[in-house]
């Protein structure tokens, strides 16, 4: 009988710079062992785990040990398998991929896992599924009811649900409300070792029926997956910071090609990758574009009118009728501190950090000491907040531009009744803080007021009648070929919160620019093309520069 070899695949890297290594499979083992087997191996003079990747009867042509004894048969099912071989060929490292898909404790078998091994075959068969689904909608309940309606339909089925989202910060509001449907896990790289391995073992259990998860979602083992859901698609935080910078949402649709479970992509405002494949792969596409009023203010005019306040005179008249109402109301600007340069109006000297040469920002409030600082929210360089020109000894000091730290101020002044919260890197020290602070918000008694950065999650959130984007034009002035990309995405992510019959008033020096007329016209498709030419001029002067 000809010898019978097994790829063994370690979650650590071997002298070849991956995690694979060739074992003999001993007679006793033959025609036991599968691929996705957990099995007990010698390592120089220590035993370790590792799972069969395949079976081979070619010789290595070196001297090979034996494998010492299946320890956990079927760890890894047939769509994992396919899918840490994807990875593998797309940049990943096959052995930090495995230490992905399996918890250590459930690896090297301790303690409570010693003696376990799945309970629940996998009943996901590949077959042909129903082509993926891009689900667009301008508003978070309609959001939610749709996602909601397909969970509870998949889990009738007594199928498996996986939920994604970009950060675990919403989590816990998903699992809250899925609960009430079936058992539901949140699952991610925060919670403990034992934590992981224990909610891990009951997903392979089949016990938990809705995992919700972010990064990691996608390397659970679920068993009986029946739908997939991969919310607010386009966000890049689901790109991996190391290793293959491969999106999670392109994972789940290679999930969806080895399973033939059901996929859900959902946006506010579909990637330009996205909306393109779904166009020519012939997706089911939902837009429920509901109106939404839309006011666009000039600044240009306020200027006029020496209106020099955060607020332009129709928002701060919108925003009085929200809180005589007892309403509340989101305001976004993404600038942090009071004043964004400092300024000498006799020399015209400026304030720079002199580790990058950036200007300084003016803050107030909430910083180190108290007092008026300069930081550079670069560096984190900061000094004392200067009263003469440093440069020719002028007292004619001008600080110059608005954060959220001024306009705060300025809604104290304003709305004395009102509770106000701010929502940026100055008061979201820790990761629980953004959930907190956002509840608070959310559960406040009406007449409240949020003003944020970019770290607003809609997600955390509930709608509400007003929202006001004080000045989206720092995003557009950034040198980034996707500036306006992510103008209009993060536009788009505000106008889902504005409830029904609500308004979104938007502030700009620059009305006529091309993001505010798609955004008001809601001509996409335009705005995708136009987008489209832009990158294939860019990649032409790329070639042609490097010629």
């Amino acid at each position: 009988m000809s010898s019978i070899y097994a790829h063994i695949l370690l979650p650590q890297r071997t002298q070849e710079g991956t995690g694979k290594l060739t074992y003999s499979i001993p007679e006793q083992l033959q025609g036991k062992l599968k691929s996705g087997d957990l099995v007990s191996i010698p390592l120089r003079k220590k035993t370790v785990s590792g799972i069969v990747l395949d079976l081979t009867n070619e010789d290595p042509g070196m001297p090979t040990k034996e494998i010492l004894e299946i320890k956990k048969p079927g760890l890894i099912i047939e769509w994992q398998m396919q899918l840490l071989e994807h990875l593998s060929k797309n940049g990943g490292k096959d052995y930090l991929i495995l230490k992905k898909m399996i918890p250590k404790r459930i690896l090297e078998g301790i303690k409570e896992m010693k003696d376990w091994t799945p309970s629940h075959k996998s009943q996901v068969t590949s077959h042909k599924s129903p082509p993926p689904l891009l689900f667009v909608t301008p508003h978070q309940s309609e959001k939610w009811n749709f996602l909601v309606e397909a969970i509870e339909k998949t889990v009738k089925k007594n199928q498996q649900v996986l939920v994604l989202t970009p950060e675990i910060d919403p989590l816990p509001l998903w699992i809250t409300q899925l609960k009430k449907i079936a058992p539901t896990e949140a699952f991610h790289g925060k919670q403990t070792e034992k934590k992981r391995a224990q909610i891990w073992k009951e997903i392979a259990d089949n016990e938990i029926r809705i995992v919700v998860a972010s990064k990691l979602g996608p390397f659970t083992p679920l068993r009986n997956l029946g739908l997939i859901i991969v919310t607010n698609e386009h966000d890049d935080t689901y790109v991996e910071d190391s290793g293959p910078r491969i999106h999670t949402r392109d994972i789940a649709l290679k999930i969806y090609e080895f399973t033939g479970a059901e996929i859900i992509l959902e946006s506010h405002f579909p990637s330009l990758g996205t909306d393109e494949k779904a166009t020519k792969e012939n997706w089911a596409i939902v837009r429920n574009n509901t109106p939404t009023k839309i006011k666009i203010i000039d600044l240009r005019d306020e200027m006029k009118k020496k209106n020099y306040s955060p607020l332009s005179e129709y928002a701060e008249e919108k925003l009085h009728e929200t809180i005589l109402k007892g309403e509340k109301a989101i305001l976004l600007l993404n600038r942090r501190g009071t004043s964004t340069a400092v300024l000498c109006r006799d020399c015209g000297f400026m304030e720079k950090c002199p580790l990058c040469k950036n200007a300084l920002i003016l803050h107030e409030g909430e910083v180190p000491g108290g007092g008026k600082k300069l930081m550079c929210h670069q560096k984190h360089f900061q000094k004392e907040a200067p009263s003469i020109c440093q440069k020719c000894r002028s007292p004619h000091i001008k600080f110059l531009g608005t954060g959220t730290e001024k306009v705060e101020a300025y809604c104290r002044k304003i709305f004395t009744k009102s509770e106000i919260v701010r929502l940026d890197k100055d008061t979201i020290k820790k990761s629980k803080d953004l959930a907190e602070k956002s509840e608070q918000f959310r559960e406040s008694n009406n007449n409240a007021i949020l003003i944020g950065t970019n770290m607003i999650r809609p997600d955390l959130l509930a709608e509400v009648p007003l929202v006001i984007a004080l000045l989206p034009d720092t995003t557009l002035t950034y040198p980034d070929p996707d500036s306006n990309i992510k103008t209009l995405e993060q536009l788009n992510m505000l106008k889902t919160l504005v409830r029904k019959n609500g308004e979104f008033v938007i502030q700009t020096y620059i009305p006529e620019n091309t993001v505010f007329t798609t955004f008001t016209t809601s001509q996409t498709e335009k705005f995708y093309e136009q987008e489209r030419k832009s990158r294939a001029m860019m990649k032409e002067i790329r070639n042609f520069t490097k010629a």
